[in-house]
């Protein structure tokens, strides 16, 4: 059984990670238009999908 503490450990580094690579691709890619709904929901869907695919991994679904 893995330790929380380890968990805990690998969700900060994911969560490092992330924000590093959202920062990057800000700055190179992202608008400066306000986001369309539509934007918005396939953004949203891609990060709902990305954290459920590594809560799924680390479980061992």
């Amino acid at each position: 059984m893995r330790s929380r503490k380890s968990f805990r450990e690998v969700s900060s580094l994911v969560q490092r990670l992330l924000l590093a690579e959202a920062g990057r691709w800000k700055l190179t890619v992202w608008p400066e238009r306000p986001l369309t709904l539509l934007e918005r929901f396939f953004l949203a869907f891609l990060v709902v999908g990305t954290i459920a695919t590594l809560v799924a991994i680390l479980l061992g679904w």
